[in-house]
């Protein structure tokens, strides 16, 4: 079953391409603003939609990915001693 998951799940190995730890800040804080810039144009585009079920569906899925692309800042902000 563990197989078919990981085969399945295209997010990880996206979010690991786009903003990994293996990369630079720089390139993950770009990563970051791009993948956010997408989930607010989704949640714009769908979410101005009549359908209240491709409404809800799409502010879901756009807020989630302004969420994602946020994640390399929240982590630097963590990673930083005070």
């Amino acid at each position: 079953m563990k197989v078919f998951i990981r085969k399945v799940n295209l997010v990880r190995p996206l979010c690991n391409k786009l903003i990994g730890k293996e990369h630079e800040f720089h390139h993950r804080a770009m990563g970051g603003i791009a993948i956010m810039l997408v989930g607010v144009v989704v949640a714009k585009y769908l979410g101005h939609t009549p359908m209240e079920g491709v409404n809800i569906i799409g502010e879901t899925v756009g807020f989630g990915l302004h969420g994602i692309g946020l994640s390399p800042f929240l982590e630097s902000l963590l990673e930083e001693e005070v």
